[in-house]
């Protein structure tokens, strides 16, 4: 729902999947929002329908989006050389014209749900404590090169997760536009980061390589926490 701007508006919809002949409800008996919005036009390069010349308002736009339940979501998506844009516009307008005078409206709890955060601004899980932990374990007496590896995998790991909640903060906080530039910047950082990592082995081959390339992508990855931590305030003052 991120791409569609006026959600509260397609009574055209009919609450009824928009794929030809299907009759499922796209909001159920609980008043939950079963159904998926589709897009015509792909927002990523690697999914269906992608089209260079599409701006990204073109791609949020209400034109290029229909609603589908989830098994004609994926089954448009995966044989685009049946279901091409204009199939899908054509398919599109033939439903909304079933319905353009239909009076189905969607209950304020169904939007309450698409607005919602993923993630709330107040909590943040605290993992600077598990990571003290695992170090400790290197405290006790003599410790393998593998051991020591073990443990610098499983704080990579939790730098990692803590880099997560604060993109996800960051990426809710944005327009659908700035989020779609947030996950393209993100998707290029992190194969920044798989190639820092690499290049700070000097052990190649040897025990010492899987800790080196730990600790390089633990320190890459607490760089990204930060400036997206820089980020992410002024969007929440």
């Amino acid at each position: 729902l991120h791409y569609w701007p006026d959600f509260r508006g397609p009574p055209q919809s009919g609450n009824r999947c928009a794929f030809t002949h299907c009759t499922n409800a796209l909001v159920d008996d609980l008043n939950i929002f079963v159904g998926e919005v589709a897009h015509i036009h792909a927002v990523l390069k690697k999914d269906a329908r992608f089209d260079t010349a599409k701006s990204d308002d073109d791609l949020r736009h209400y034109d290029n989006l229909i609603l589908l339940c989830h098994a004609h979501h994926k089954r448009v998506d995966a044989r685009e050389d049946l279901y091409t844009a204009g199939a899908l516009r054509a398919m599109k307008t033939e439903h909304e014209a079933l319905y353009e005078k239909g009076q189905f409206a969607i209950d304020d709890s169904v939007l309450a749900q698409a607005t919602l955060q993923i993630v709330q601004e107040d909590w943040e899980p605290y993992l600077d404590s598990a990571v003290d932990l695992i170090y400790s374990t290197l405290e006790d007496g003599f410790i393998s090169q593998a051991k020591m590896n073990h443990v610098s995998r499983n704080v990579a790991s939790i730098s990692d997760a803590q880099l997560f909640v604060v993109y996800t903060k960051l990426f809710q906080s944005l327009k659908p536009a700035d989020q779609i530039d947030l996950y393209r910047e993100q998707e290029v950082w992190i194969n920044q980061r798989i190639s820092y990592s690499e290049s700070c082995i000097e052990s190649h081959g040897g025990s010492l390589a899987p800790l080196e390339y730990n600790e390089a992508f633990v320190e890459f990855t607490k760089k990204r926490i930060n400036e997206l931590t820089g980020r992410l305030k002024p969007a929440n003052t």
